[in-house]
């Protein structure tokens, strides 16, 4: 091998060598990370629609209480002005 083709292939492993990706020193750590950020947003998920389930049925043992501890059918009609018309919906009351 002449010198020129010596140069000429040294030249390509280097260049083949600094193309290529560096391996990143704590990859795994990388990965741990990504993999708890997902496992972390699926949590929330969870946690915030089962704390939106107990808020609605607690709003639901609310409502219900306080529609049947009213004094008087005046005083309940007064109180259904003032609740919004997607919570009577749900209900199934009826504004007069």
């Amino acid at each position: 091998m002449s010198i020129g083709e010596l140069l000429m292939h040294e030249s390509s492993v280097r260049l083949h060598h600094l193309q290529r990706a560096p391996q990143a020193p704590g990859r795994l750590a990388k990965q741990l990370l990504h993999w708890g950020a997902w496992l972390n947003y699926l949590l929330s998920v969870v946690v915030l629609t089962a704390g939106i389930t107990a808020g609605w049925r607690f709003a639901e043992i609310g409502f219900d209480l306080m529609m049947n501890n009213v004094s008087g059918q005046e005083v309940q009609q007064h109180v259904i002005k003032k609740i919004p018309a997607w919570i009577l919906v749900y209900k199934g009351v009826t504004r007069r």
